[in-house]
């Protein structure tokens, strides 16, 4: 006769993790949280060569192109959104800090290549009282050793220059936070933390920066993405490889308010940046392209 099986106690990171997921919105829980069709595989299958070429073939497969400094570059644009989810998530809502360390990370990863978020398995900070400061450092710390392992990887992998994939990362890290403030309901709290941990992570990392509109607040891109040598993709709206007035053109749109009363100026950019779970674009991408 078999009995029925005691439930597996909680790990420290899960329940830090409902923690989190607590303090967000229900519709902003996804890039935490597997969904159907959803792979966890660990992190550091990126330090395996066979592993990483396989992901840049399956890149050019839905891009339909087999230049490898855009695939890879690609696939890191994605990859380093969703990898920092986890420690940047818990140090928004001031949860305890779960870590990006690549040993303690799963990737949410699909048979085609992308990405949709991760999951972290440590935590870095259980105590109480830990000053955010002192959150901050093991937050750039344990991003840093992460960036260290990784980008030289990809680099590698499409024999390119590591600069303009950390120039990358700083974005992702700024478009993460600002997602999460608006998210919270807190813009100027979390995007502070931006140049705090841009400082604990430590140079070659560039410092991102934000555009201000009147209440209005985007990520001021420092690189690209090069998808528009993807055939027949164009530039992001928000490249910097455009020129400043058409990036301000195109950049602000009209968005009518749902009392239709008014209207609301926002961000072109800051749209593409709230990638829902489904889209052509499900892992970060910042175009509206379409893509197989």
């Amino acid at each position: 006769m078999t009995g029925a099986q005691t439930p597996r106690p909680a790990s420290s990171a899960e329940r830090v993790l409902a923690e989190v997921l607590e303090r967000l919105p229900r519709s902003d829980r996804w890039p935490l949280v597997p969904d159907v069709g959803e792979i966890l595989v660990p992190a550091t299958a990126i330090e395996d060569p066979a592993w990483l070429a396989d992901q840049l073939r399956l890149r050019g497969e839905r891009w339909k192109t087999d230049d490898r400094r855009v695939l890879a570059t690609l696939w890191w644009y994605s990859a380093s959104l969703w990898i920092v989810g986890p420690t940047l998530s818990s140090l928004a809502t001031g949860a305890r800090l779960l870590s990006g360390d690549l040993d303690d990370l799963d990737l949410h990863w699909l048979p085609d290549s992308r990405l949709t978020g991760s999951t972290s398995s440590r935590v870095l900070h259980s105590g109480p009282g830990v000053a955010t400061s002192d959150r901050i450092v093991a937050a750039g710390n344990s991003l840093r050793g992460t960036y260290d392992r990784v980008i030289p990887l990809v680099a590698a992998s499409a024999r390119i220059a590591a600069r303009p994939l950390w120039a990358i990362a700083a974005d992702a890290l700024a478009t993460r936070l600002l997602s999460l403030g608006r998210s919270l309901d807190a813009i100027e709290a979390v995007v502070a933390l931006l140049d705090p941990l841009a400082d604990a992570i430590g140079a070659p990392l560039p410092h991102a920066h934000y555009r201000r509109d009147g209440a209005e607040v985007s990520t001021l891109r420092c690189s690209c993405c090069l998808i528009y040598l993807v055939p027949g993709e164009p530039k992001c709206s928000g490249c910097p490889r455009r020129n400043v007035e058409t990036r301000r053109a195109q950049n602000e749109v009209m968005v009518i308010s749902s009392s239709a009363s008014s209207t609301i100026s926002v961000s072109a950019a800051l749209l593409q940046s709230t990638v829902m779970r489904g889209s052509s674009h499900g892992d970060g991408l910042p175009n509206g392209a379409s893509a197989a």
